[in-house]
């Protein structure tokens, strides 16, 4: 039996309990678990258990954890309720039955018991703040267009000036400009494109390349959040943001209907004064962009994507299979490949469409190369990068973050429950 969680949940840490049955009862149904995200990710984290296909709470459970805590829950015997145990771990309160009962170990010795399923349960934590993750190149926030909280912004200002909150100085730009629009995700703003809008971003040493050619200036570690809303058409082929042109590059884009996001190198001689055959990617491994799914009308989606190409031999060969691209949608990985190496220089930024050329994730066998075209009709919300492939931990701590600034709200999460194989044993 397997349970998937919802869509659209936001994800923390993952931990294991296992459930032991004895052979005499068969197989049971556990308990189902749901957690309530409504207090905004305090540290005291309030955990439902609802009875597998019943929506009656039997007991609300008080949950002081740390990060990557593991912890198993038991009922005592004593006044049948459920509690927790953290730290050491009393191994007698590791087994429970589908109750949530202990099993104890001193009054079953000798008997057999069957595995027959383990829990995995995701538990919100506290945000992180993009500020506090390594290598932060930029951080363009619809809350904070103009680096005074909007200050100087009303709803329906042009956005000719989009700033980056970083201080690094990455600010989009542009005389396409989007509009500033308030109220438009859960009440929150966003900075609006129509379809005939651009802003873009100039090249620089810590986004892209450093301007000169012959260099050998390699990117292995890049990770990229955003939250933006569709509008009411996804029709046609729309770029939210894209970053290289038509040999290397990075893009997030929607194609009749589906959502798109990853990485691409497919440079020779003929595409770059950057090139250099040392930097190529393998055959069969040029195109490391994925078909997110579908893309509705005036819905709010939240992709991250997380490259990490630092794994390299002692003789100088990168390890491709350890080299990696993450891709998650709504807070779910929903992609993971491996030889990704690192990413070369590359031209061209642009925000809201195609500022020089670019390779469709659709379409790889010829490049694309208008200007200024592919515009996307929707809003941003916030979009990061960082030159670091963010750590699980750092990729809760974002999940959310943004969960908690654009998808607010009451929402319970569905645990998975996994069934093993029933003819594992174990012995006491």
């Amino acid at each position: 039996m397997i349970k998937s969680k919802r869509a659209e949940s936001l994800v923390g840490i993952v931990i294991g309990v296992s459930i032991l049955a004895f052979i005499l009862i068969g197989i049971v149904n556990v308990l189902s678990f749901y957690r309530d995200s409504s207090n905004n990710f305090e540290d005291t984290i309030f955990t439902y258990i609802i009875e597998q296909n019943n929506s009656n709470i039997l007991k609300k459970l008080d949950l002081n954890l740390e990060n990557d805590e593991d912890f198993y829950l038991y009922r005592d015997s004593v006044n049948k309720e459920f509690k927790v145990l953290t730290g050491a771990l009393n191994e007698d309160y590791k087994y429970v039955d589908k109750l949530g009962n202990k099993i104890d170990v001193s009054e079953n010795l000798g008997k057999v018991f069957n595995l027959d399923f383990t829990r995995k349960m995701d538990i919100l934590r506290n945000s992180i703040d993009p500020s506090e993750i390594p290598n932060i190149v930029f951080h363009f926030d619809a809350q904070n267009i103009d680096g005074t909280n909007n200050s100087t912004f009303n709803d329906g200002d042009l956005v000719g000036t989009w700033t980056d909150i970083t201080g690094n100085g990455n600010d989009a730009t542009g005389t396409k400009k989007p509009e500033y629009s308030t109220g438009s995700i859960n009440n929150f703003p966003f900075v609006k494109f129509d379809g005939t809008d651009i802003l873009k971003i100039t090249n620089n040493i810590n986004i892209n390349n450093d301007n000169i050619c012959g260099t050998d200036l390699l990117f292995r570690e890049k990770s990229y959040a955003i939250a933006f809303k569709t509008g009411n058409a996804v029709s046609g082929t729309q770029y939210i943001y894209e970053q290289g042109a038509h040999a290397t590059g990075y893009s997030f884009s929607i194609h009749d209907g589906d959502i798109y996001a990853g990485i691409y190198n497919n440079a020779d001689t003929s595409y770059s004064c950057y090139y250099d055959s040392s930097q190529d990617w393998d055959s069969g491994h040029k195109f490391k962009s994925v078909n997110l799914g579908e893309a509705l009308p005036d819905t709010i989606y939240y992709i991250m994507i997380v490259q990490d190409s630092t794994h390299i031999d002692s003789g100088g060969t990168y390890i491709d299979t350890n080299n990696t691209l993450k891709i998650y949608l709504n807070g779910e990985l929903v992609d993971e490949t491996d030889h990704v190496d690192p990413m070369p220089e590359h031209n061209d930024i642009g925000f809201g469409g195609v500022n020089e050329e670019t390779v469709y994730p659709w379409d790889t066998g010829s490049p694309q190369t208008c200007s200024e075209c592919d515009y996307f009709t929707g809003g941003i919300g916030e979009f990061i990068s960082w030159n670091h492939a963010l750590t699980q931990t750092e990729i809760r701590g974002t999940l959310n973050y943004f969960k908690e600034r654009w998808l607010y709200g009451n929402q319970n999460i569905e645990y998975n429950v996994t069934e093993l194989d029933s003819s594992k044993k174990y012995n006491y």
